[in-house]
Parts: C-alpha cells; sequence; structure tokens
C-alpha cells in the first residue's frame, strides 16, 4: 500500500469513528461502526481512536523527518552564504588593495613622465608628423596622470567612510558650498531656492553631506542648458521615518530610464562636451549606500532633473 492509499483508508476511518461518536452524541445508540472485523460497538471506537492515534503518531514522525531535513538545508545554506559573502568580501579587500597599490605606484612616475614631456620644446621637433605624434602622446600621458590621480582621490575618500556621524545643519552646509562656487553660479546666472523647514539638521558625517551637495549643485552649473538661465531647487522632505535631500534643476537632463544606473558608475559620462572626470556622482552613491540610503533619479533629456537623496532620520 502507498502513502497516499494509506493516507486515504486512514481518512475514510477516522472519518467513521468521528460519525459514530457524533451519532452517540445525538442519543442513536443503535448504529455501529462500520469495522473490517465483527467488533461489537465499544471495541469499534477503541479501534477506531487507536487508528486515530497510530495516525497522528505517523504524521508526527513525517513532520518530524520533514523539519530535520529542512533544518538541514538551512543549515547547509547558510553555511554557503556565509562562505560566499566572506569569499567575496576577501576579493573585494583585494581589488581595493590592489587598485590603491597600483594607482599609488604608478602616480609618482607618470608625474616624472608627464614633467619630461613638458620640458621637451616641440619647437624643436622637424617635421609636422613627429609634432602631431609629440602632441598625441602628451595628451595620453597627461589623461592617464588625471585617471591615475583621481583613483587615488577615490581611494583616499573611500577612507572617510568610517566616519563617524554629527548633527549638521543642512543650511550652514549649503550656504557654505555656494560661497565656495560663487563666481560660477554667477557665470550661470543661478537662481536658487531652498527650503529645509521639514528637517534642518541630520546626524551624518559632516564630509559626506557636504559632498553630496556640492556634487549635486556643481553638476547643476556643468550641465545647464545653454543660453538658459540656471533654476536649482533644493529641499528635504520626510518620507516615513526617513529623510529624502531633493535637488531639482532645468538643466540638459538625461534619458533616466536608460542611464539611472550608468550615471552613478565610476568614470561614466552622459554629456561629453563639457570637462569633467565622471566620479561625482559615484562618490555619492557610495556615500548613500554606506549610509543605507537610496538614489532616486528622474529626467528627460532637456527636461533638467531631479535628485531624491534618501538619507537616515532626521536629528531631533
Amino acid at each position: 500500500m502507498n502513502e497516499e492509499q494509506h493516507t486515504l483508508k486512514t481518512e475514510k476511518r477516522i472519518s467513521q469513528v468521528l460519525d459514530y461518536v457524533l451519532q452517540i452524541a445525538s442519543g442513536d445508540y443503535e448504529r455501529r461502526l462500520e469495522t473490517s472485523k465483527d467488533e461489537d460497538t465499544i471495541d469499534g471506537i477503541i479501534y477506531g481512536l487507536t487508528t486515530l492515534k497510530d495516525e497522528i503518531q505517523y504524521r508526527e514522525h513525517k513532520r518530524g523527518e520533514v523539519e530535520k531535513k529542512l533544518k538541514q538545508l538551512n543549515e547547509t545554506l547558510e553555511q554557503q552564504v556565509s562562505d560566499r559573502t566572506s569569499a567575496l568580501e576577501r576579493s573585494n579587500r583585494e581589488l581595493e588593495e590592489f587598485a590603491y597599490l597600483a594607482a599609488h605606484d604608478f602616480k609618482a612616475p607618470l608625474t616624472n613622465l608627464l614633467t619630461l614631456v613638458g620640458m621637451m620644446d616641440r619647437s624643436q621637433i622637424g617635421d609636422k608628423m613627429n609634432r602631431d605624434l609629440f602632441d598625441k602622446v602628451f595628451r595620453a600621458v597627461g589623461k592617464l596622470h588625471t585617471t591615475i590621480s583621481t583613483l587615488n582621490d577615490v581611494i583616499a575618500f573611500k577612507e572617510t567612510l568610517k566616519d563617524e556621524k554629527e548633527q549638521v545643519r543642512f543650511e550652514a552646509v549649503f550656504t557654505e558650498i555656494k560661497d565656495s562656487i560663487s563666481e560660477q553660479l554667477e557665470a550661470a546666472e543661478a537662481t536658487i531656492t531652498t527650503d529645509f523647514s521639514q528637517c534642518e539638521v541630520i546626524d551624518y558625517p559632516p564630509v559626506h553631506l557636504k559632498s553630496i551637495m556640492q556634487n549635486l549643485l556643481t553638476n547643476a552649473v556643468k550641465y545647464k542648458r545653454p543660453e538658459t538661465a540656471l533654476v536649482v531647487e533644493v529641499r528635504t522632505e520626510q518620507y516615513g521615518s526617513r529623510i529624502c535631500l531633493i535637488v531639482k534643476d532645468n538643466g540638459l537632463g538625461f534619458d533616466a530610464t536608460k542611464n539611472a544606473k550608468t550615471v552613478k558608475g565610476l568614470f561614466k559620462r552622459l554629456h561629453t562636451h563639457v570637462e569633467g572626470k565622471g566620479v561625482g556622482m559615484y562618490i555619492v552613491n557610495s556615500i548613500v549606500d554606506t549610509q543605507g540610503g537610496k538614489i532616486e533619479v528622474e529626467s528627460e533629456p532637456n527636461n533638467g532633473a531631479i535628485f531624491r537623496i534618501h538619507l537616515n532620520e532626521c536629528a531631533k
């Protein structure tokens, strides 16, 4: 008899016993319990209840086996996840160490090479082909030097991700940033409005909040629409228990449905007609991710952009 047949037979037997007990309870003492043997009524009840007990024990045993297997499976999965996590963390540490060593070791030789190339007198190169070749070498060395220097800056900045939180006022940080780039804002004919009324103070590493706000504001200036005065709105809003820093501009914009992830990548740039390194939003994303937040982006070409930076709770 397979397990399905066993279950059907047992359920039928249990149903007969329960039905008989209900008949007795209702006063019908004439009905006899159907059994495979010629038991009397009491023996039939006992036999049925024994069957019920055996079935309960059988199902408890089966459940115990299933629970044991599930526990073993969970333990195996947890160990696999733990091993995989440890391997990934180790790999990330090795990659970071390699990037640091490579960037650090290349910086000095590249600086020397750039200096030496710069000392060469281009006018002493006889033919045009060699002068053009010299110019290409000079630009290539300069670009590589900039990339290595930027990598060093990014690695150095990542060391600050362990900084402690402090109470920081949004208005004070933003005013400091505006003062530091006042000439750029004037050149962009920028109109900036702020509203930090929903959250004026937050517990956040000061250098990180400044970096977030500065990168977003300088990007708005850098990617403004030509011949159009820049308009920027900066405010805080409460989203559940978290605070969201919102920066909206009327600049060039981009296709956020295609490039929402690209805009956060290292050395990724969506507009190449202006100078830039492609690290600003990467740093912002690293900060926000470390603090357990997230970045949301809304943008369309020539329609500006809205960046929502989900920070942590507002300071009390």
